[in-house]
């Protein structure tokens, strides 16, 4: 069995692209292990991804031009199935089998989603 075939987030292939209104279109992320799902703070300065296979939300800066630079973990052991904000601009995800905390991962009650801080943390279950 291969090393993506066993464990896909050990190889990613994910990659984010960027249309422009002209039609255009450029990679501008790449080695993402399933992205499912991306924000963008209410600041439209900071590109927030879901990356189910490594249970991450990744972040990058977006510069002027639509690139993204400065890639770095945002949240790390969340499990998220998609993202979303809210009207506050709060982090949404949900998860299936755990929640993300600044100190452990632990179990999730079924059907509660995780709210994640801007900067990161958990801020509250519903």
């Amino acid at each position: 069995m291969t090393d993506r075939a066993s464990n896909p987030s050990k190889s990613p292939t994910g990659v984010i692209a960027l249309i422009t209104p002209d039609g255009a279109s450029r990679q501008v992320a790449d080695q993402i292990a399933f992205p499912n799902g991306m924000v963008i703070t209410p600041d439209n300065k900071t590109l927030i991804i879901s990356e189910s296979f490594t249970g991450k939300l990744l972040a990058f800066d977006i510069g002027v031009d639509g690139s993204l630079v400065n890639r770095r973990v945002w949240a790390d052991g969340v499990a998220p199935d998609g993202i979303c904000t809210d009207a506050e601009g709060a982090i949404w995800t949900s998860t299936h089998t755990r929640c993300w905390s600044p100190k452990r991962p632990r179990p999730a009650p079924a059907g509660r989603k995780p709210r994640v801080r801007i900067g990161g943390g958990l801020d509250s279950q519903q």
